[in-house]
């Protein structure tokens, strides 16, 4: 288990993994909190902890893999959780079990916030960056992952809204 002994953000930084975990993104657990200590879950193997993806050691495939899945929790994290990390780097994700954990939660900030898009666009930034040194393909440019992240997906039609165009009405 890892221990948080911040001061401050403690309830903060539980409320977002929650929050994560509720939309599916890897996270880790939080486990039990009090005070200024936050319990969560380990992740790593036999006691060896998880490397930060600065570190990790990725075949082009699994980077490309990797890049896909960050990007995608970056999106899901915006429209769903309603959130901005405000850190996100190399050294703010773990690589565990083929997957990217997100951690540093407690300076993650509500997308309504006046810098929530400042953030937005410094955690774009870092992780463009950093997949472009990976010479990892498909990378997007900094102003072409925000607008991936901020542009809501398009709902399919319900089969209420295209029952009348197949009736002719």
């Amino acid at each position: 288990r890892q221990v948080s002994t911040q001061s401050t953000g403690v309830e903060k930084e539980m409320k977002n993994l929650r929050k994560l975990q509720e939309y599916d993104i890897p996270a880790p657990t939080p486990v039990y909190h009090k005070d200024h200590i936050l319990v969560m879950s380990f992740l790593g193997q036999d006691g060896v902890p998880a490397p930060k993806l600065k570190e990790a050691e990725l075949k082009p495939k699994a980077m490309q893999k990797m890049y896909n899945q960050i990007i995608t929790c970056m999106k899901t994290m915006f429209q769903k959780c309603g959130l901005v990390h405000a850190d996100l780097s190399e050294y703010n994700i773990l690589v565990h079990n083929n997957s990217a954990y997100f951690i540093d939660v407690c300076q993650s900030v509500d997308t309504t916030h006046p810098n929530a898009l400042d953030f937005l666009s410094r955690d774009c930034q870092s992780i463009t960056t950093f997949f472009q040194r990976k010479d990892c393909s498909g990378v997007m440019t900094q102003e072409q992952l925000i607008e991936f992240i901020t542009t809501p997906d398009v709902a399919e039609p319900s089969e209420d809204d295209s029952s009348d165009d197949a009736q002719g009405n």
